[in-house]
């Protein structure tokens, strides 16, 4: 197994970490995984609020998306953990369709930045290349948000 470093005081800021001390890919993968949680689960409302279908099948897609991250940043967490399963917070789901729009074109660009960083400084490269490639979805994703967004002011 390889050793993960810390990273540095400015990847913990730029990342916006409260708690430096948890600066280990483990930690960033439980963060990730946290969010795809957050994301399909929001994801599943927003189909269920969605004024049309098209609008449906694009959250839907989305949402497949995010549960092909979950399993690959579940997997890399469990190899560096010896089987561990992270903590999954609870999640407060959208009571509106065009505010878990906005929220989530939002969380799409960070989490696309996050996964962005924390890609760069890992030395696993299975673990870098899955997490580059969400960070490639997560911008498709906020520009399908927009594009839903777009589709609502029109209305």
């Amino acid at each position: 197994m390889m050793n993960y470093p810390a990273v540095g005081a400015e990847y913990m800021h730029a990342a916006g970490y409260a708690h430096p001390a948890k600066s280990s890919l483990v930690a960033d993968l439980e963060k990730a995984i946290n969010g795809e949680h957050e994301a399909i689960l929001t994801y599943e409302k927003l189909a269920q609020l969605a004024p049309n279908e098209d609008f449906r099948r694009i959250i839907t897609g989305i949402r497949n998306d995010e549960i092909q991250h979950i399993r690959h940043f579940a997997d890399i967490y469990s190899r560096l953990t010896g089987g561990r399963q992270p903590y999954l917070a609870p999640v407060t789901l959208p009571t509106s369709f065009r505010a878990g729009v906005e929220e989530s074109f939002r969380d799409e660009l960070e989490d696309s930045k996050f996964y962005r960083d924390v890609s760069a400084a890992t030395g696993d490269l299975y673990a870098q290349k899955a997490l580059m490639l969400a960070s490639h979805d997560e911008q498709r994703h906020a520009s399908w948000f927009l594009y839903m967004l777009h589709k609502l002011a029109g209305r």
